[in-house]
């Protein structure tokens, strides 16, 4: 059953209090202050109380110093057993989690695994992300600690391999099957077709994948896939053979490696026509594939960061969103869920700025987020440019209010305009474009009784962003934005995201929370102690400024008397 902790209510002495004076102040100048004070507070453990049993039973072991003790795993770099050794050992974690006054830490070996299964199931089975949840409800309170208004934003999204062994197409292929045979022998031996038992013979991987020519591959992968789709239709007729996960597995490669008709197969098909979405892995079926990356294997990660852009030190910033999918999500699907986040969040009249890169570029989204108050500020544009040699849409009178082309870049009124299915057109007299100096640099297309002229709204609006965005102003306002992708090799380089212990969309996300939160806390000590030392400063040099004031008015005291006595 759930059980709040209370351990720092309950505390009958003080340990910190026996410590000599120089240890206090060690303890008080460490992380551990800071992680007490500002951070432990913070977590919200009635969140995960639906993660257990409302029935009476043995209590859980403290939610608030679980989570509190992954986020520093994280921080330290530690693993599980160096973790419960830390909170045994050493004080800091103990002060820093208030459970120094404890005679045996509530904390055991298997505490941190148990909890994150908790999590793991109740994710799979409602589809809600506890953890996420938590993770950014610190998050903002860590900006409250930093006075960041939220109102300036930045987002980025990265790449996160697999932990997973990189496969060939045969490897793969041979994996599954064998994996397949490797379960029925386990269960009932009988099970296996006889041609199958194969499999089981010591080094035959070695000698069917390794061991060959590079010209037989192609003849092998056609030999393993054959045997595959056997296999497949084999089990789908036993119940006792359907229900394995190595059998799904099966199943799932033979129908993504093979084309269909009418239930039969077919062909093996093409690489090219084996979609990203297909199982890369036998270890991480979850993870997808994305040439784009160097042909990455794995997810992607989106990151949304509160900054304050007056700090020209960025010692003040906060990630307050992020998500983790598979690496086919898209960065424009990644805008859309984070303007959603972001309308019912925010305040209607309060106004927003989100600076991202082109990746994340949709006239839809654009438009959808300025009805909101939420300014999107990009620093550049994929996709097919204007061709140079052409006069620019832009350069179009258009009349906003009835959405119709009212004037030609040469002056011209057309005949008649009007706007259908997202787009303008505008129909011109032939004799009018003829003797037009513009004529060979015009969007205008010839037809049998006049020229038209056609652009959709989308293209306008797109060339309009275009323009303002080589203007001196957008290009300091997005300029702000380079301070989120330091994120993306932090993470890497100081949390090591492509290297996580586990396997799997859901165990990498909950993973990857954990590492976003640590590194929001060691933001946090640096934005703290920036900030005392600016106001230490301020205080400084206000002190300075009084005195230099005193000297000034008493030097002009002397000289008036001086000239008085005169």
């Amino acid at each position: 059953m759930f059980k709040e902790n209370n351990y720092i209510q309950q505390s009958l002495f003080n340990r910190f209090e026996l410590l000599p004076g120089y240890l206090k102040d060690k303890i008080k100048k460490s992380w551990a202050q800071t992680f007490r004070d500002k951070v432990f507070p913070l977590i919200n453990e009635n969140r995960f109380s639906v993660l257990y049993s409302d029935k009476a039973s043995r209590p859980n072991s403290p939610v608030n110093v679980i989570i509190g003790l992954l986020i520093l795993k994280d921080m330290h770099n530690l693993i599980d057993e160096e973790l419960v050794g830390s909170i045994h050992f050493d004080f800091r974690y103990q002060y820093a989690l208030g459970t120094e006054n404890l005679e045996v830490q509530p904390i055991s070996e298997n505490t941190f695994t148990n909890f994150r299964n908790r999590l793991y199931d109740y994710e799979q089975k409602t589809g809600i992300d506890l953890l996420k949840e938590e993770v950014e409800a610190i998050s903002k309170g860590f900006t409250d600690y930093l006075e960041i208004d939220g109102k300036k934003l930045r987002m980025d999204s990265l790449m996160v391999s697999s932990n997973c062994k990189k496969m060939s197409r045969l490897e793969l292929v041979y994996t599954v099957i064998y994996n397949f045979i490797k379960e029925l022998d386990k269960i009932d031996k009988t099970l296996i077709p006889e041609a199958y038992n194969i499999y089981l013979k010591t080094n035959y991987k070695k000698e069917f994948i390794y061991q060959i020519r590079n010209d037989a591959v192609d003849s092998k992968l056609s030999i393993l896939l054959n045997q595959a789709y056997e296999l497949y239709k084999y089990g789908l007729t036993n119940e006792k053979i359907n229900i394995l996960e190595s059998f799904n597995l099966l199943a799932r490669l033979v129908t993504e490696q093979i084309n269909f008709k009418d239930n039969e197969a077919i062909e093996i098909k093409e690489g090219k026509e084996i979609g990203a979405n297909s199982l890369q892995s036998v270890s991480d079926p979850d993870a997808t594939f994305r040439k784009k990356y160097k042909n990455n294997v794995g997810y992607v990660a989106n990151i949304v960061e509160a900054f304050d852009d007056q700090d020209e030190n960025n010692t003040k910033s906060i990630i307050t969103n992020y998500d983790f999918k598979q690496n086919t999500h898209s960065d424009i699907d990644f805008g859309r869920e984070v303007i959603q986040d972001l309308i019912q969040e925010l305040d209607s009249d309060k106004e927003i700025e989100l600076l991202t890169d082109g990746a994340f570029f949709d006239q839809d989204l654009l438009d959808q987020a300025e009805e909101h108050n939420i300014n999107m500020y990009f620093t550049n544009l994929v996709g097919r440019k204007s061709n140079p040699d052409k006069i620019s849409c832009l350069e179009f009178k258009i009349d906003e209010e009835q959405d119709i082309i009212i004037e030609c870049p040469n002056g011209v009124k057309p005949i008649r305009s009007g706007f259908s299915k997202g787009a303008f057109s505008a129909h011109f007299s032939k004799k009018d474009c003829e003797n037009c100096p513009l004529f060979y640099q015009c969007l205008i297309k010839n037809q049998k009784k006049d020229n038209v002229v056609r652009f959709s709204k989308k293209a306008y609006k797109t060339e309009q962003l275009r323009k303002d965005m080589s203007t001196k102003e957008y290009k300091v306002k997005v300029s702000a934005r380079a301070g989120v992708e330091g994120v993306p090799s932090a993470l890497r380089r100081g949390y090591d995201v492509d290297h996580m212990p586990v396997r799997g969309l859901l165990r990498s996300k909950m993973h990857f929370g954990f590492k976003v939160l640590a590194l929001n806390v060691k933001r946090l000590q640096k934005g703290l102690e920036y900030m005392k030392k600016t106001t230490k400063d301020n205080g400084l040099f206000h002190k300075i400024n009084q005195n230099i004031m005193k000297i000034i008015h008493l030097n002009k005291l002397r000289k008036f008397k001086i000239n008085f006595s005169a």
